[in-house]
């Protein structure tokens, strides 16, 4: 805030007699005038000026001391506009309050006492108190903020405070021990817990919202909260196409939100993010809500082979009719070959206390095998990006993992998998705080392409690509690492590449864990290792024509029953 602290007073006997304080501008430096009566009494003018002028006035020389600059005390012989003699004038810079130190041979600065701190009953921003003082020992430095009873706005006083008082402390009060410490009172507002994320409600105007809410024990009253929304990890956008925002005053703690601001964000999880700011100090870190999926919820989300059995849907927003009389119908459509089973319709029912429509559908889905790849633990070498599975038929299937430090090991952050031309980033990488996955589909057919399940917490998925295999990424453990499991079709074994691929270990003793071809499972993993440039996570997917999903599957409608099976 400005440039150099100077004392600044008019007429004082000697600079340490001078308690008012200014912040100069950048172009000026502190000054110490010198002037001498008719009568032989000698006082002192202080304050800043224009570091050109000091120049001027100091071209005889200068001297450095430390961080200080100096430019020397320099006999003049002007008079002012009262008749008195101008004997002395100097300039200086590079501390606070540098014109109290023994210029224009003026006594030194008594330094025995505790710290120089602002010393105002009222101002309204602490960096305005102008007055100081020198403490006694034991003693801080200490801004308050208080409310003016009559205009219920903040004000602020600063003085010295014994440090015994200072352990009494709330956020409204700061305690400092070094001079002038006391002209800022940082932002420690902090919420008693973590937002909380309501589930939809209808209001009365017949619209579907969220509650954001929260607690806060603050006494502060300049504090405002700002409330923002994210799906899957990303900002959630208004209409205008402007991240959604509120902004609450310090006694408001609940935001809402219209759910026709999701439009174009359905299947996605929702949450809520609240930052507190003071007027004055530094933002504070903002705190993450539980999360919502919103969109429709299907069960269960894996189907058993050979077993009839039912798939049910259930709006997890309200669905809005004014007409009880018509039922909204799905008709189902097979997304590998785009088949339309149009011919069995299913009706979402309304069910009046949770308001949600509900529909159910029949399905028996044909015997098809699976292998799981056998687990390999990555050790704690500083493996950057790793393939851990591909395919080497048509379509591709791609699994490829990004490592970061985490503590005293490497922890898998982020994974790509892909599918073809369909691709999907599932991303923790660089949040130390609080571990929001963020999911990012990499293609325009991705997102119809790939089925994503994703539990409520936000932090297990199971990823299904169209021909059927699946990969689960957990991320509920004790740490930040992603624990990923591939159930991989019996057909895509061709055989595959990648750390997860198709390998056989023996463990010999003194040795480890070794492949049939007599490579080392260390020499294994840098084979698999991928340079920056070569993984999806820099380079992305491009279209590849030869790479398309082909006709993988069939299904069928039979007696209002969903009949499918895999063939390839």
């Amino acid at each position: 805030a400005g440039g150099h602290l100077c004392l600044q007073c008019d007429h004082v006997t000697i600079p340490q007699d001078c308690f008012h304080v200014v912040r100069c501008g950048t172009h000026e430096d502190c000054f110490v005038d010198k002037f001498r009566t008719h009568e032989g009494y000698e006082y002192f003018s202080l304050g800043c000026r224009d570091i050109d002028k000091c120049s001027e006035a100091s071209a005889v020389g200068k001297r450095s001391n430390g961080s200080l600059v100096l430019r020397k005390s320099v006999p003049v012989e002007e008079a002012n506009d009262n008749g008195d003699s101008l004997i002395c004038r100097a300039c200086c810079n590079g501390k606070a309050i540098c014109n109290v130190d023994n210029l224009c041979v003026s006594p030194d600065p008594n330094t025995y006492g505790g710290h120089i701190c602002f010393h105002c009953a009222q101002a309204d921003n602490p960096e305005r108190c102008s007055q100081i003082t020198l403490c006694g020992q034991g003693q801080s430095c200490k801004v308050v903020q208080y409310i003016n009873m009559f205009s219920k706005r903040p004000n602020y006083s600063s003085r010295c405070e014994e440090r015994d008082e200072c352990n009494l402390l709330n956020d409204s009060t700061e305690c400092c021990d070094s001079d002038f410490c006391n002209d800022n009172l940082p932002c420690k507002v902090r919420l008693n817990d973590n937002p909380v994320l309501s589930i939809p409600y209808i209001n009365q105007d017949g619209d579907v919202k969220f509650n954001c809410t929260f607690r806060s024990s603050t006494s502060r009253t300049d504090v405002v909260y700002k409330v923002s929304w994210t799906v899957d990890g990303h900002p959630l956008k208004n209409r205008n196409g402007i991240d959604e925002v509120t902004l609450l005053s310090s006694y408001e703690h609940v935001a809402i939100l219209d759910a026709y601001n999701l439009n174009g964000n359905l299947n996605k999880m929702l949450r809520c993010k609240v930052e507190p700011q003071c007027s004055i100090g530094d933002p504070l870190p903002g705190s993450h809500s539980n999360g919502y999926w919103v969109g429709i919820k299907i069960s269960p989300q894996r189907i058993s082979h050979t077993v009839e059995q039912n798939i049910t849907l259930v709006s997890t927003l309200p669905v809005i009719s004014s007409d009880g009389l018509h039922k909204l119908y799905i008709g189902p459509q097979i997304e590998s070959t785009g088949q339309n089973l149009t011919a069995c319709k299913y009706p979402f029912e309304w069910d009046p206390f949770t308001r949600k429509y509900i529909s159910t559908i029949p399905v028996h889905i044909l015997p098809h095998s699976f292998y799981k790849t056998s687990d390999k633990t990555l050790d704690a070498s500083a493996y950057s990006y790793l393939e851990l599975y591909k395919t080497n038929s048509t379509p591709t299937i791609e699994v490829q993992v990004k490592r970061q430090p985490c503590g005293v090991k490497n922890c898998s952050c982020a994974i790509i998998v892909r599918e073809g031309n369909d691709a999907v980033q599932i991303d923790t990488c660089g949040q130390t705080t609080s571990f929001i996955p963020e999911v990012t589909y990499l293609s325009n057919t991705s997102e119809k392409h790939m089925s994503m399940h994703q539990t409520d917490d936000g932090l297990f998925f199971i990823v299904t690509v169209l021909s059927g295999s699946n990969i689960t990424v957990n991320l509920t453990g004790s740490d930040p690492d992603m624990h990923v499991v591939l159930s991989i079709l019996d057909q895509d074994k061709n055989p595959p590449g990648g750390i997860c691929g198709n390998e056989t270990w023996f463990n010999i003793p003194g040795i480890g864990n070794v492949a049939v071809n007599g490579q080392k499972e260390s020499e294994f993993f840098k084979t698999w290792t991928l340079p920056q440039n070569a993984s999806m996570f820099k380079t992305g997917i491009s279209f590849d024509q030869n790479n398309s999903i082909t006709d993988i599957g069939y299904c069928k409608c039979e007696n209002s029953t969903i009949t499918c099976g895999t063939t390839i």
